[in-house]
């Protein structure tokens, strides 16, 4: 398959955008895994009041990335 995108000069941000989705993507699916290793491992010797906030956060992040029908696997 094969997709063109075109832009003008009025769509620069648009571009910016565009182009930097990987590195956005990568970015969500890296904070996905480090959060759900600091939870389930606890390497680092959180408390659980602190685990607990990640786990709340976590939730609440994946329910914006579900809000804006992002889904990262």
């Amino acid at each position: 398959m094969k997709v063109i995108f075109e832009f003008t000069d009025e769509d620069q941000q648009d571009l910016i955008i565009f182009q930097q989705a990987p590195n956005m993507y990568s970015a969500l699916f890296d904070i996905q895994e480090e959060f759900r290793k600091w939870v389930k491992y606890n390497e680092r010797n959180f408390t659980g009041d602190q685990l607990d906030a990640m786990d709340k956060f976590s939730e609440r992040f994946h329910e914006i990335l579900q809000e804006n029908k992002v889904h990262i696997e």
